[in-house]
């Protein structure tokens, strides 16, 4: 059977419902392609603790990317309230660690620098070209960037990347040279994804009676 034939999954929705599913089918292509690290996108460390007991059978190495630690996120428009992301909560760190997971601490490559009124028009273009294919799929990349930046990946190895709905097979780069056609990033695959984007696209999804 040719390795270079595999068909896509496509999920209903966008979300962390499909994150089992997710982190099942990147383990079996990484299997099928004998890729030995997947790194998961993870604002709390959950998603990479599941993605550990997955592939508590095979030789591969679980990573944890995701933003620095205790940065904090409005959860609403008001700005009233706040919560910490990078994995801020020790017993979870410390599970991790127990379990042999790194932890990726880090400046999200794609993260706008705050200047009142005013916009990195690149930053944005990137991420909303990557959007187009679901919110998860900025993650992957910007995890892979990450970690080739702090040199938990060489040049030209395949990985796996995933968040909670979306998985690829990518090889790395630094953030500068993503585009470059001799040293940049190539999405080889992508194992899954969601098809209809009702988180990123919320607006066209008012109702679940439109999914099905």
């Amino acid at each position: 059977m040719d390795k270079s034939v595999k068909e896509i999954t496509y999920f209903s929705k966008e979300g962390r419902m499909n994150m089992h599913e997710t982190f099942k089918l990147a383990k079996e292509r990484a299997v099928e392609l004998g890729i030995d690290k997947i790194f998961i996108f993870s604002a709390n460390g959950k998603g990479a603790l599941e993605a550990v007991e997955i592939c508590k059978e095979c030789e591969i190495q679980i990573y944890a990317v995701t933003f620095p630690y205790r940065q904090k996120f409005y959860t609403n428009k008001d700005k009233e309230e706040k919560v910490q992301v990078g994995i801020v909560d020790e017993n979870t760190r410390k599970m991790l660690k127990e379990k042999n997971v790194e932890i990726i601490n880090g400046v999200m490559p794609f993260q706008d620098i705050i200047i009142p009124d005013a916009k990195d028009v690149k930053l944005a273009t990137i991420l909303n070209t990557l959007s187009l294919f679901g919110g998860g799929l900025h993650l992957c990349v910007e995890a892979i960037i990450m970690a080739f930046e702090k040199g938990f990946m060489e040049e030209n190895e395949e990985v796996i990347a995933c968040s909670a709905d979306t998985a690829i097979v990518a090889t790395g780069s630094f953030k500068r040279l993503m585009f470059s056609p001799f040293e940049g990033m190539e999405i080889k695959e992508i194992i899954c994804k969601p098809r209809n984007l009702t988180i990123t696209k919320e607006g066209k999804y008012k109702t679940e009676s439109e999914l099905e």
